[in-house]
């Protein structure tokens, strides 16, 4: 009996894997920015995948873009297909510069009477936001090692912002994960290193360093 097609993706692999298919299938319920979003989680993808993959991605696309009730979401979609297929990315990359100015000035607006983070605080808010805008994506693609990564940082995030959270089960192991995963196949050191520095900020605040 032959194996089921595995969800864990290797550098270079020219198998798409299933829950990029299962990204497609629900892509015509997105339109606008959330679109744009998951179109991102295929770039990701498409960034791991060996470039022969990029046909099946682009059809898998066109089926999802045939699918679309929305006129402009299928045009989009369908932009996508061709994009993919001749080698460029099927949507611009998360600007999250932008991201972060649009959060704060929601935040603020939302809560008015808190005292605006500054200094440390701010570069270390800023770093979690920067690694969460990474790894979110990762996540909603059901990869195991980013769920961990991003409940950590998201636990940290609510301790940096005084909210209100779950009791820390432990140590923390989202540095070692990151290092594991990302730094020592050279696929993506920036990110591992990135996710090393929140941690070590979040430690020296919980006086564990």
């Amino acid at each position: 009996m032959a194996d089921k097609p595995s969800d864990r993706i290797t550098l270079g692999q020219s198998e798409v894997p299933p829950a990029l298919q299962s990204l497609a299938d629900v892509l015509p319920q997105f339109s606008g920015a959330d679109l744009e979003s998951q179109l991102q989680t295929f770039d990701m993808f498409l960034g791991v995948l060996s470039p022969s993959a990029r046909s099946q991605v682009s059809d898998m696309l066109r089926r999802a873009a045939e699918r679309t009730a929305d006129h402009a979401s299928a045009k989009r979609i369908m932009k996508a297909s061709l994009d993919v297929n001749i080698g460029l990315r099927a949507a611009e990359p998360h600007d999250h510069e932008a991201a972060m100015r649009a959060y704060r000035e929601e935040h603020a607006r939302n809560f008015p009477n808190l005292p605006k983070p500054g200094g440390d605080d701010a570069v270390f808010l800023g770093k979690i936001d920067e690694a969460l805008a990474q790894i979110v994506p990762m996540a909603e693609a059901g990869w195991a090692p980013a769920h961990s990564i991003e409940r950590q940082l998201r636990w940290c995030r609510a301790f940096a912002l005084g909210e209100t959270r779950e009791e820390r089960p432990g140590p923390f192991s989202m540095g070692l994960i990151a290092t594991r995963e990302f730094d020592m196949w050279g696929n993506e050191p920036e990110l591992a290193s990135l996710i090393n520095e929140v941690e070590r900020l979040a430690n020296i605040r919980l006086g564990e360093t």
